[in-house]
């Protein structure tokens, strides 16, 4: 996850910033290509760390992240217009990357505190090997 918070964050910035129509277009197409494999990498990370987290309740945990993730998708797009109408591509896009660099922590936060968190819950069984 913290390969893909990493593409996905300097994806977003770069695309803010040459979402300009004085900037030739295939950065903002090279920009879009860390976007993407950077979502998909932290998607994909996610969806694993739940399975091999929950085992016995892997689909009820997949199902409730898909759930909070089409509750936020539904959402954003209400934000989303109205920011970028205002702010612009390049700001709106920098506000993005700025919430997505302030996530980058996560990952590591998860690697250091993971097992303890894990022991707090009833759903998650914990071997420690």
């Amino acid at each position: 996850m913290a390969l893909g918070g990493v593409l996905f964050t300097i994806g977003l910035f770069w695309f803010g910033w040459t979402a300009d129509p004085s900037i030739p277009w295939p950065s903002c197409v090279v920009a879009a290509a860390f976007i993407g494999a950077g979502f998909n990498i932290i998607f994909q990370q996610c969806i694993n760390f739940l399975v091999d987290t929950y085992t016995l309740y892997a689909a009820s945990a997949v199902s409730a992240n898909t759930f909070l993730r089409s509750l936020i998708a539904g959402g954003l797009p209400l934000a989303a217009r109205p920011m970028f109408n205002n702010l612009g591509v390049g700001p709106a896009m920098s506000i993005l990357g700025a919430v997505a660099a302030l996530a980058l922590p996560v990952p590591f936060i998860f690697m250091k505190y993971g097992l303890k968190l894990r022991k707090l819950s009833k759903f998650a069984p914990v071997h420690e090997d």
